[in-house]
């Protein structure tokens, strides 16, 4: 299992993982394309790690991973007034007009997005990839 992040504020965030692990982990953290400038972070031993990530400068990209793993996940910190854009869209159905739809929500610049449908068909998933790309692009 991968660490994950939660919780966004304009200087930081919450990045925790689950699992059966008793010493403690040491997590990196830096701006995306800076990996020379890392932050180290230590957690307290248990099965669930937590970091408290702060410091950080808003609205910006940031990567982690833990010790000797590279990559594991990025994350944004939110924008200075704390607010997000968020974009909502119905179930893509056959997708006919989802690389349309994804198009123009991408052109509102959303922190994230969320779809209401399933696109568990094993073709229909890898298509919702590809035509949401402008979409995923953004968030």
């Amino acid at each position: 299992m991968k660490p994950y992040a939660l919780y966004p504020e304009t200087n930081g965030v919450d990045i925790r993982i689950h699992y059966a692990g008793l010493q403690g982990e040491i997590l990196h953290v830096w701006k995306r394309g800076e990996p020379e400038n890392q932050m180290v972070f230590p957690s307290v031993p248990a099965f669930h790690h937590r970091w408290k990530i702060t410091g950080l400068q808003q609205d910006t990209v940031y990567e982690y991973g833990r010790e000797g793993r590279g990559t594991e996940g990025s994350f944004r910190t939110l924008p200075e007034n704390g607010k997000v854009r968020i974009a909502i869209f119905g179930d893509p159905q056959a997708h006919t007009n989802l690389e349309a739809v994804t198009s123009i929500a991408a052109k509102y610049k959303p922190n994230m997005a969320v779809c209401l449908g399933d696109i568990a068909d094993g073709f229909l998933y890898l298509q919702f990839f590809r035509k949401s790309r402008s979409l995923l692009k953004q968030t």
